[in-house]
């Protein structure tokens, strides 16, 4: 959600006094001080209309505002770190609001949980400066988008990956995406360009690992285009597959051309469960991490006898285990 009463009430005055009641509220002559708190949200995304609400159509923003006033009473509007596409799934979403409500931060965290379907889940409340704002103090976002070239489909995790009958050369795939690291202009990897006021964007940590018929990318930037990485992912599986070379991206990176770059990676069309938009190590992953959130997190994902974990700050490490889990929160 975007703010744009600056535009609006461009004056010092009116900016004050609007300021002044979206943080306090005035009841029956008495002044009742607004708090601002900070919700993670986790939620699959498989039948919501993305995250933005649209009359007529079910979104995370809609569902969570009505459990909210539900348990206020208060009609509000929820403020979220980056917006997701239909079908996106997350699991470390920062919104936040103002309220009045009295409860505390643990019973905000149950009551919500009791209010809300199943496929949405609050994670955790806290009390946060009044000058905190999720959107505008998000500082990176990192995304993940998992592939599978195994001979035979992965049945239970169908809908956080993407299989491709190729077999990707991983090395390859890592050496031509090195190029895509550091600030550059990423319209060629942009849907339907211009959507924004700039394509230029700062990739500050990009990879691609493997393990056994699993590959996961790993790009973490201060913003990302309207399907960027999805078309950085689809342009590094031509070479992955020994279509194009390895210098390939390069060339199209100089380009600016969307034409030449690689195929938007399936997420949407051909089946939206496969793209995930969170913090796990499964399909297509965000994570914007906000002031009062500085170090990431991810839960872990397990395949066959092994698990992906991440107990550091950057990369996963694999854990041999005795149980099957598909994710172990």
């Amino acid at each position: 959600m975007r703010d744009c009463t600056r535009g609006a009430y461009a004056t010092p005055l009116a900016w004050i006094l609007l300021h002044f009641f979206r943080v306090f509220r005035v009841f029956h002559g008495s002044i009742i001080f607004m708090r601002n708190i900070r919700l993670t949200l986790s939620y699959d995304g498989s039948d919501f209309h993305g995250w933005q609400y649209q009359p007529g159509l079910r979104t995370v923003q809609q569902t969570l505002e009505e459990a909210i006033a539900a348990l206020t009473r208060e009609q509000l509007r929820v403020n979220a770190s980056g917006r997701t596409d239909t079908g996106v799934h997350a699991v470390g979403q920062v919104v936040n609001f103002f309220s009045d409500t009295t409860l505390p931060s643990e019973t905000l965290v149950r009551a919500l949980n009791a209010h809300l379907p199943e496929d949405v889940v609050v994670r955790e409340a806290a009390d946060v400066p009044e000058s905190f704002d999720a959107n505008r103090d998000a500082k990176r976002k990192l995304y993940r988008y998992v592939l599978h070239d195994g001979a035979v489909p992965d049945l239970f995790l169908r809908r956080y990956c993407h299989h491709t009958r190729y077999r990707l050369d991983a090395t390859a795939m890592a050496r031509a995406a090195a190029c895509l690291r550091g600030t550059h202009d990423f319209r060629c990897f942009e849907t339907e360009w211009p959507n924004r006021a700039s394509s230029v964007r700062t990739v500050m940590h990009l990879a691609i690992n493997r393990f056994g018929d699993w590959l996961w990318l790993d790009v973490e930037a201060d913003g990302f285009l309207y399907n960027m990485v999805r078309a950085i992912a689809g342009t590094l599986i031509n070479v992955g597959r020994g279509y194009w070379p390895e210098e390939q991206v390069a060339t199209i990176l100089n380009a600016g051309d969307r034409t030449q770059a690689g195929p938007t990676a399936p997420a949407l069309l051909d089946d939206p469960r496969r793209t995930y938009l969170t913090d796990a190590v499964s399909g297509f992953c965000q994570r914007r991490r906000c002031g009062l959130d500085e170090r990431p997190w991810l839960p872990a994902l397990r395949t066959g006898g092994w698990r992906f974990d991440r107990k550091d700050s950057r990369f996963p490490r694999l854990v041999h285990y005795r149980h099957l889990d598909l994710f172990d929160w």
